[in-house]
Order: structure tokens, then C-alpha cells, then sequence
């Protein structure tokens, strides 16, 4: 069996549920999710529910049993390949590499796996499970969002503010909205800008790029819904966020334009695998 854990924002829990899928694909196994990071009084909201996601949740006892005290002795030892229930830590945030998953054994993932390379074999089947279950999204927006030549430009704030996030996530200045801008009017000169933000109102009253723009307001729309009006736009100018990132991997347009920032953390972590060969980095 495969288990993967969900944690994270939505953005997040893509990428891990697009691994898990891809991984029971491959190997013909069993798919379940730990979701004890979303229990209690101050957990996350778990995003995925909102699309035609498949969530099987691993029972309790048998998540315990990954860290019985055999199990931890085992895996001090470097032996935990003699446990049925084995756990396969991430050693590294991003980059690719090859899962050699043995399917008479349970073992429970945990990491962020955000590389496209994970996943790339079951991306259409990926993106019948990414549609919404239910919307509320209004005619007009619907509207708004699929005219001719429309881009989508995300202005993250919220938890990249914070003293720790921002030790990994970089707060993008406007230098880098104002040239992907001017690299989208070189490219698409009639565009028309929706600017998409989870502080809008801080948005409103000081984002300046050389264009005329319009704010998308996230009143009364769940994330998920936001992140499907963002991929319903012409083009995309993304934010080091792994939310935008998913709106310009589900926009169906053949002729899109993703610009993205070509520097995705403060640390220097290596994101080679992350931006798509077909979109820019400024």
C-alpha cells in the first residue's frame, strides 16, 4: 500500500496527491492519505476536498504502527526494510528522483514532492481529478476571466510575511511584476490584467505596474475556486507560489504564456525541476 501524507496549503496538497496518484499508477497498488495535519482546532483547511479528488484515509491504528517502537529500532539500525510498515522520508524539497516503491510492503511518503517529473505520465487523468465538485463562481466572473487575452498576475503576502516563511519564500518585489509585464506586452501586447492576491485590499492600495489592471475579489469563492478562475485566464504571471503554479499548470490553453520568477526561495534551494521548460523565468 501506498500512503502519502497531506500537508500544506492547497497548492501543497496537489503536489503530493498528483505523487500518490502517479505512484499507484505505476505500480498498481493501493492509495490511502495521512490527514492528522488537519485535525484539530487550528489545522488547514484540507483544499483537496473542493475538486473530484479520491481521499482514502489510512485508519489510526495502522498509521501507528509506522512508529511502533520495533519500527524505530529498525530504522536507527538502517533495517527498517525488515518492517512491513516502512516510512520514506523526502531528503530533499524539490528535485526528482526515481521512487522504488515495493508493493508488498506499506509505506507511508512524506514529503512536499514538487517536481512534474513525478507526475507527468498521469497529468490527463490528473486533471479530470482537479476539477471542481461543486462551484459558485458567478456568470460574471466566468466571463471576466475567459475573454481573449486575459492574464492572470498572483500577488502572494499572507504567510510569506512571517519571520520563518520568509526564510524560504522571498517576498517578490514589483521589479519583478513590472518585467514580466513588459516581457507579456512583447508577447501578447492586447492583454488585459486580473490581478489575484490574498491580500487584495493591500493590493488596491499599492501595486504599480505600467499597465492597467483590475483586482479579482475572493469574497465568497473558496481556494479552489480562485485557483480555477486563475487557470481560466489567457496567461499567467505567477508568484513563487506553488498555488499560482497550479493555475498555470491547469490553464488548457495551448498558445499560454506562464512567466514566473526565476528565483522560487530566499535559501537558493535548487528548483530546477519545478518551472516548466515552455514557461520564462525573469
Amino acid at each position: 500500500m501506498i500512503v502519502v501524507k497531506l500537508q500544506g496549503g492547497l497548492g501543497n496538497q496537489m503536489f503530493q496527491y498528483a505523487f500518490g496518484v502517479a505512484l499507484a499508477e505505476e505500480y498498481h497498488d493501493e492509495l490511502a492519505f495521512e490527514l492528522g495535519y488537519f485535525k484539530g482546532p487550528s489545522a488547514r483547511n484540507l483544499g483537496l476536498t473542493y475538486f473530484n479528488t479520491i481521499i482514502s484515509e489510512i485508519p489510526q491504528d495502522s498509521y501507528n504502527r509506522f512508529y511502533t517502537l520495533k519500527n524505530r529500532i529498525l530504522k536507527k539500525l538502517n533495517l527498517y526494510t525488515l518492517s512491513r510498515h516502512i516510512t520514506h522520508f523526502q531528503n530533499h524539497f524539490i528535485n526528482y528522483y526515481k521512487i522504488d516503491h515495493k508493493k508488498n510492503k506499506i509505506i507511508l511518503y512524506v514529503g512536499y514532492w514538487q517536481s512534474p517529473i513525478n507526475f507527468q505520465k498521469v497529468s490527463q487523468l490528473l486533471r479530470q481529478h482537479f476539477m471542481l465538485k461543486n462551484s459558485s463562481i458567478s456568470l460574471d466572473d466566468i466571463n471576466l476571466v475567459s475573454q481573449a487575452y486575459t492574464v492572470s498576475i498572483h500577488i502572494r503576502r499572507g504567510d510569506y510575511l512571517t519571520a520563518d516563511n520568509a526564510k524560504v519564500h522571498t517576498n517578490l518585489s514589483s521589479e519583478y511584476y513590472i518585467k514580466a509585464v513588459e516581457k507579456m506586452q512583447q508577447l501578447a501586447p492586447q492583454s488585459k490584467y486580473i490581478v489575484f492576491s490574498d491580500d487584495i485590499e493591500w493590493v488596491i492600495d499599492n501595486f504599480n505596474i505600467p499597465v492597467q489592471w483590475q483586482p479579482m475579489s475572493n469574497q465568497g469563492y473558496n481556494e479552489a475556486e480562485i485557483m480555477i478562475l486563475m487557470s481560466k485566464c489567457s496567461h499567467q504571471i505567477i508568484a513563487n507560489s506553488t498555488f499560482s503554479w497550479w493555475a498555470a499548470w491547469l490553464n488548457s490553453n495551448k498558445h499560454k504564456v506562464v512567466i514566473a520568477p526565476k528565483n522560487w526561495f530566499a535559501n537558493g534551494a535548487n528548483d530546477s525541476d519545478l518551472i516548466l521548460d515552455t514557461w520564462i523565468k525573469i
